[in-house]
């Protein structure tokens, strides 16, 4: 789900370009171009010329031109930030949304037997160290299918959070849930994972590098 999220954003960051007519309001409407102020805040140094209007003021041009920079940058950063969801292995999972199956029956069948191969020999020490039995997670991949296109509509993630739970020690599906887990597994440089680690400050002694 995360390239939707990103992509939608980005779609987001678009539209202030299409609509900064409105944002431009919004900034005049605080904006004091005698004093060069925005509300309270004093934007540039002021400096007198010989005709008696003022060096680098900011203008409209000047608001435009700072708007599309920085929504190009910020769109720029957000692709490469997110780049390796479009590379293997990460690009390899998409064959579990289910969402975008195809309807025709057949087709389904067919559908994602290379990505999770694919998956299966990038990931296979950690499935075999976790007790995965390798060779029956191809196998297994038409199972999930059958039990899980008919919440197509529904959250990904709530889908095989709970498929996960309830039926991990499934002799049915029990090999490819370890893909699935792999799948769910919170990534060590996430924003939220890295907060996990700074709460744990509140529970350090003096020692530093200990916790109670």
């Amino acid at each position: 789900e995360v390239p939707i999220v990103i992509d939608d954003c980005i779609d987001a960051l678009s539209d202030l370009l299409d609509k900064r007519g409105d944002y431009r309001k919004m900034f005049t409407d605080m904006f004091n171009a005698d004093e060069n102020t925005f509300g309270k805040l004093q934007l540039r140094s002021r400096k007198s010329t010989r005709d008696g209007t003022h060096a680098n003021m900011v203008t409209t041009d000047d608001l435009d031109r700072d708007a599309e920079r920085f929504v190009k940058t910020a769109a720029s950063y957000l692709e490469m930030r997110f780049d390796c969801f479009k590379k293997p292995p990460l690009v390899h999972f998409a064959a579990f949304k289910f969402n975008e199956w195809p309807y025709d029956e057949s087709e389904r069948k067919a559908f994602g037997h290379d990505d999770i191969s694919c998956l299966v020999e990038e990931f296979r020490p950690a499935l075999e160290i976790a007790g995965c039995n390798v060779e029956s997670v191809r196998s297994q991949w038409g199972k999930l299918k059958r039990r899980v296109v008919s919440l197509r509509t529904s959250p990904l993630f709530s889908v095989y959070t709970d498929l996960l739970k309830a039926e991990y020690n499934s002799t049915d599906l029990c090999d490819i849930l370890h893909l699935v887990n792999i799948m769910l597994t919170m990534s060590p440089c996430t924003a939220e994972c890295e907060r996990q680690f700074s709460g744990k400050a509140f529970f350090a002694t003096d020692n530093t590098c200990f916790c109670e």
